[in-house]
């Protein structure tokens, strides 16, 4: 998980001191990753809402949870934006990405865990209703 938690360093007369600028990680420290996630379906597009712990933390998911979303639907990407949440969530979530996508695309993307795992993280898929409100479309469409 590369947790970095400072430390200190004696050479001689001089004494080299890190200390970690985060003081909200959760303890006792994570494992694995884990996270979760929904969506809503809306007729003009989908808004999506993933929380995530041990992955992603770093970038505010440009460089991870972003192009792992792009790469499985393409263009589509509207309103990102990635918070993180200080102190953590009783869950241990450490932060909270919310974007909206074209709709139907829960079930090839999200739910499968495709776009998380692509970030390399985890959530047991992405609940929500996009494919229930016209499931008919959904089930046509994807295969």
């Amino acid at each position: 998980m590369n947790w970095k938690f400072g430390g200190g360093y004696v050479r001689g007369e001089y004494t080299y001191t890190l200390t970690s600028m985060a003081d909200y990680r959760p303890w006792p420290p994570i494992q694995k990753t884990g996270g979760s996630c929904v969506v809503w379906y809306h007729v003009w597009c989908s808004s999506y809402e993933i929380y995530g712990a041990g992955f992603s933390t770093w970038d505010h998911g440009q460089q991870t949870l972003l192009p792992s979303i792009k790469g499985c639907l393409g263009l589509g990407v509207t309103r990102w934006s990635l918070d993180y949440i200080k102190p953590p969530t009783k869950e241990g979530y450490e932060w909270k990405a919310r974007f909206n996508t074209p709709v139907w695309v829960r079930a090839r993307c999200f739910k499968n865990n495709k776009v998380v795992q692509g970030a390399g993280g985890f959530t047991n898929g992405c609940g929500g209703n996009d494919c229930r409100v016209m499931g008919w479309v959904c089930a046509l469409w994807l295969v």
